[in-house]
């Protein structure tokens, strides 16, 4: 908004002019602060849009995973940098399914991630244990593995007699 001056006819036309000059200074400085308050406003409700959209992911995250510690998601920092040897933006915590540790890792694996590194190795070797097992038992019949106990009993029983 732009204030041009007019000179009245006036007695004192300098009275005149000072004035429309002071009403267009006072303009610019409303109009300045309007745009503040603007901006103000804008990045208020970013935040706000940001704090709604992350509420939601941690109740998302929390159904999926129950190991999320609520409230943990930050900027990484220093020490956070060190432990996972990088970050993709934001950081969390989860606490460890098997021992309770509390570990930090990216928001993007937080859904996956459920163990401490030092248990997801002993996670990891009973996982494929299991698969092994499955694969050896996939082709046989209840008879045939009640056949396999029965036999391993028998030995079991003829090592305890032996040692006996």
């Amino acid at each position: 908004m732009q204030l041009t001056l007019r000179r009245e006819h006036t007695t004192n036309g300098r009275k005149a002019r000072k004035h429309s000059a002071m009403n267009q200074n006072t303009n610019t400085a409303t109009l300045e602060t309007l745009k503040a308050e603007e901006t103000r406003l804008a990045q208020v409700k970013a935040a706000l849009k940001e704090a709604q959209s992350l509420a939601k992911w941690e109740a998302e995250t929390r159904a999926i995973n129950p190991q999320y510690v609520f409230g943990s998601v930050r900027k990484p920092t220093a020490e956070d940098e060190a432990a996972l040897g990088h970050s993709h933006g934001r950081v969390c915590s989860i606490r460890c399914l098997s021992c309770g540790e509390e570990r930090t890792v990216n928001l993007q694996d937080a859904k996956q991630v459920v163990y401490c590194k030092f248990c997801k190795k002993d996670a990891d070797k009973a996982k494929s244990k299991t698969k092994r097992a499955s694969k050896r038992l996939a082709g046989k019949s209840v008879a045939d593995i009640q056949a396999e106990i029965e036999a391993a009993q028998k030995q079991l029983e003829a090592l305890q007699g032996k040692v006996a």
